[in-house]
């Protein structure tokens, strides 16, 4: 299943898409800016997936260019919840600015963050 909304608010983009890649494996791509209008969408596709028995996921922020404190919310939030289910995210990341917030705030340290995207 191939889900893709998109928003625009002035300059601000945002895409989400999903792909399924077995029964057990997701991921979710992200593009543009993830903040406090756009990160409850991430949020609410996130934890439709999860009730559908989704336990792996990978988030992929490679095209992600901005995220703030909700951002974070919506992940650790996730990986809560995929933990009771014994499942696990792991986080593809590009932008160094993206990838020193996870490190400031010790993200990288509860989650595999892929630095090239790959």
């Amino acid at each position: 299943m191939l889900t893709t909304s998109t928003r625009a608010q002035g300059a601000t983009d945002f895409a989400l898409s999903d792909r399924a890649i077995d029964a057990r494996t997701h991921v979710v791509e992200v593009r543009g800016d993830v903040d406090l209008y756009s990160a409850p969408e991430l949020r609410r596709r996130i934890a439709e997936l999860i009730d559908a028995g989704k336990t792996l996921y990978a988030i992929d922020l490679t095209e992600a260019s901005f995220v703030d404190s909700t951002t974070l919310r919506v992940l650790v939030g996730a990986i809560m919840r995929l933990r009771l289910r014994d499942g696990r995210l792991v986080l593809a990341c590009a932008e160094p600015e993206i990838l020193r917030v996870l490190e400031i705030t010790g993200l990288d340290q509860v989650v595999a963050a892929l630095r090239d995207g790959g």
